[in-house]
């Protein structure tokens, strides 16, 4: 069918003509790059410049040693801290028979596990689930356990929260020996699909609860922290190290979390008024009810379902299969030790001393994340998102039938 010859859509003569006129400012950088690399080689034949460029690279390599025996040493500290009883704990809170704890998310997963070993330390626990009628409620219940109290709250719903909080106000007036000491917001979701497919929804139901929701507690409980027992407080933010790579297929879920993590360096600038301490813990993929294959694979279905028919048209069927066969060995490569993740959590919530941000990962991962952040270039970063989780995928079908460059997919559409 064509379309009307008076549209506005360019023609792709009147496109390559922009692109012509466009094309010095697009290519100025490499000139410039280039000849910066010419300047430096003639530089470099200068027997007095080649001496400065000797003591720079001796510089650079004595900090590399330095930074690299640093981070050797930090790693032997928190094993042998966390792991054995070589070192003693003696930096742990006192009082925490007086220290309540309030915890999003204990349905399931990090939630529940840290609600669990927390009481067994001591803690007064309040445990937030979205349905007093799952599997983590139920667990909590089963086991009786005394200085646990389960409130009902959708974080995403703010008279919920407003209804939690009252419950839990009247909860700490019922034993006035005890106070708020922290908040960990760990409620959250995670939907996985390209930008294209889907409706809306795979978007703003995350920015609600893994973003927005954390907001909206943290607001709610906040007067309870300032009036507590201590003196001080702390909030415990758990981020992803997905909200600063943002990652074809993730990107709905890495802006959900890139909120969480810009969230909780301004409120710890804000709060350090009131001597409150907010930490943002930031793990890699972990094998929680977040990653279950079989609800993710038929989220995947309703979202081709729910994309228009132009899309599903131009995709094709064999690309989604292959997104999804993508989506689902990315799930596979999930680590399944959790208890790094709620070690780390309880670090955050019971040490006398913390840090601004914890990352959970493997010491070659943190590596490999250490490169990604401060030296690879964006266009390198760029290559291996695309060969891993897109280029797999296959060719969408419109471009393997037309074999056209993706750039002049208008005027494919306008030949029709």
């Amino acid at each position: 069918m064509k379309r009307n010859e008076s549209s506005n859509i360019p023609s792709l003569s009147s496109a390559n003509h922009l692109q012509q006129q466009q094309q010095p400012y697009l290519y100025i950088r490499h000139y410039i790059f280039i000849s910066l690399l010419t300047i430096l080689f003639l530089l470099c034949q200068i027997h007095s410049f080649h001496a400065i460029i000797q003591w720079l690279q001796d510089t650079l390599f004595n900090l590399f040693i330095i930074y690299v025996a640093w981070n050797v040493a930090y790693f032997i500290h928190d094993w042998l801290e966390y792991s054995t009883n070589i070192l003693p704990k003696n930096h742990r809170l006192s009082d925490m028979d007086k220290r309540a704890i309030l915890i999003t998310g204990c349905d399931s997963g990090f939630g529940l596990y840290l609600a669990q070993n927390l009481h067994q330390q001591g803690y007064h626990i309040i445990a937030g689930c979205l349905s007093i009628q799952s599997i983590g409620a139920k667990k909590l219940c089963e086991k009786n356990y005394e200085k646990i109290f389960i409130v009902e709250m959708d974080v995403t719903n703010e008279q919920s929260v407003n209804n939690a909080r009252e419950q839990i106000q009247m909860y700490l007036q019922s034993k006035p020996e005890i106070s708020l000491w922290s908040i960990v917001n760990n409620a959250g979701i995670m939907s996985l699909c390209e930008i294209e497919f889907g409706n809306m929804s795979t978007f703003t139901k995350q920015m609600d609860v893994n973003g927005m929701g954390v907001v909206l507690v943290t607001k709610t409980f906040l007067p309870l922290l300032r009036h507590n027992h201590f003196g001080r407080a702390r909030i415990v933010n758990i981020a992803s190290l997905a909200g600063r790579f943002t990652m074809p297929g993730f990107v709905a879920y890495c802006m959900s979390k890139a909120i969480v993590i810009a969230f909780t360096d301004g409120l710890r600038r804000e709060l350090a008024k009131w001597n409150i301490e907010v930490v943002s813990i930031e793990p890699h993929l972990y094998r929680t009810n977040l990653v279950n294959q079989q609800r993710l694979i038929a989220e995947f279905e309703q979202q081709w379902n729910q994309s228009e028919e132009s899309i599903r048209k131009d995709y094709g069927r064999s690309y989604h299969e292959g997104f999804v066969r993508t989506m689902t060995q990315a799930m596979d490569s999930a680590r399944s030790e959790i208890e790094q993740v709620v070690r780390t959590m309880e670090r955050a919530v019971t040490t006398t001393q913390v840090e601004y941000s914890y990352t959970v990962a493997r010491y070659s991962e943190r590596i490999r994340i250490w490169f990604w952040q401060t030296i690879a270039p964006i266009c390198v970063i760029d290559f291996f998102m695309r060969k891993f989780l897109t280029d797999c995928n296959g060719q969408p079908k419109m471009l393997k039938e037309k074999m056209i460059n993706p750039r002049n997919v208008v005027d494919y559409h306008k030949s029709k």
